[in-house]
């Protein structure tokens, strides 16, 4: 059972890079709430809105989709849970959602279980306090990251300016390279030669 006051469920899957979120969440929700499919639908996921982990409840080749998710959403408040039963990968499975308003955009979770029995009362507070400090860790990142992609788009521009300076400047060496030798008196006669022979021989 997900303890009220045990936290150690969200650290673990916060602690986990990004790419392990719905592995360690999934594990997190296993005891309490024994399930096959994990679903999300969030809007500040840094990889993708939508994502599934598990093994798909339909037939071979089916997966859950966005609309599965989409269907689900009107059913659950702002924050907070609905359980009961929904289409899922084309066929009809008990299933808890969890939903979040750490994020504006707000953040679903749903869990195709393997049972029909209702989740206890007990662990649907947890499950949903480890999905809200998941979501609102998420944002965080999210936030975070602005400056770092602005400093990166910075240093690229900075690069790319660098770049056309040196061509600019190589640029004007060559006419410059150029110039003189069209200038020089000396050389004239010679280009002259050049030049006549290359009327003759068109």
């Amino acid at each position: 059972m997900l303890g009220a006051m045990d936290l150690m469920p969200a650290v673990e899957v916060i602690r986990a890079p990004l790419t392990e979120t719905h592995l360690r969440l999934s594990a997190a929700f296993a005891e309490a709430i024994p399930h096959r499919v994990l679903a999300q639908l969030s809007a500040n996921c840094p990889f993708a809105p939508f994502k599934t982990y598990g093994e798909s409840p339909g037939a071979p080749g089916s997966s859950v989709t966005i609309a599965d998710l989409a269907a689900i959403r009107p059913m659950v408040p702002a924050r907070g849970t609905w359980q009961g039963r929904a289409t899922m990968a084309g066929v009809e499975v008990p299933v808890l959602a969890l939903a979040s308003d750490a994020t504006e955009q707000g953040a679903l979770l749903v869990l195709v279980r393997t049972e029909d029995s209702p989740v206890a009362e007990e662990d649907l507070a947890p499950a949903l306090g480890v999905w809200d400090l998941v979501t609102a860790h998420r944002e965080g990142l999210r936030n975070e990251a602005a400056p770092e992609w602005l400093a990166v788009s910075r240093a690229a521009a900075a690069a790319r300016a660098v770049a056309i300076s040196d061509l600019g400047d190589a640029h004007g060496a060559a006419l410059t390279a150029l110039l003189g030798v069209l200038r020089d008196r000396s050389l004239r006669p010679c280009l002259r030669s050049a030049v006549s022979r290359g009327w003759r021989g068109r």
